[in-house]
């Protein structure tokens, strides 16, 4: 019975180390999948960082670009603003000479319309009395002939 003992002790040891053995030999193996897998994860967090860093780049880039522009347009801004002042100032220039020469235009028309009406008015003057002169002579003619036909 001993024997049995023994055997069964010895059969019950095998039992327990052929298990031991299989789970440590399933422990390496979930070891070497944990490491494969940190190993990946290692791996991807790797690309993923670099990812992310190249976004961030970019990032960068962009607001440094949008930072550029920005600066442009309001250089933009300043240059259409003294365009447009400079306009401004052309335009009321223009304005006043348009206005000064408007009225100088106006006064020597003014100024022409008078001397019309002066020269009118003198021409008028010197029809009327070549007129008078004329009937006058017409009608000392016309009295000189009848008193040549009563000489005869």
């Amino acid at each position: 019975m001993v024997e049995w003992s023994v055997a069964v002790a010895t059969g019950a040891w095998l039992v327990l180390c052929f298990a031991a053995v299989i789970a440590i030999w399933r422990g390496l193996s979930l070891v070497r999948q944990a490491s494969q897998s940190l190993s990946l994860l290692n791996t991807q967090s790797t690309q993923l960082v670099q990812q992310l860093s190249d976004l961030t780049r970019r990032g960068d880039q962009a607001l440094k670009k949008a930072e550029e522009a920005a600066e442009q347009l309001a250089e933009w801004r300043e240059t259409i603003g003294r365009t447009r002042n400079m306009v401004e100032g052309w335009n009321s220039r223009l304005a006043r000479w348009s206005e000064r020469t408007e009225s100088a235009v106006e006064a020597a028309h003014q100024a022409n319309e008078r001397r019309i009406q002066d020269t009118l008015q003198w021409a008028d003057l010197a029809y009327t009395f070549w007129s008078d002169i004329q009937t006058r002579r017409q009608r000392s003619t016309s009295h000189a002939t009848p008193d040549k036909d009563r000489l005869d």
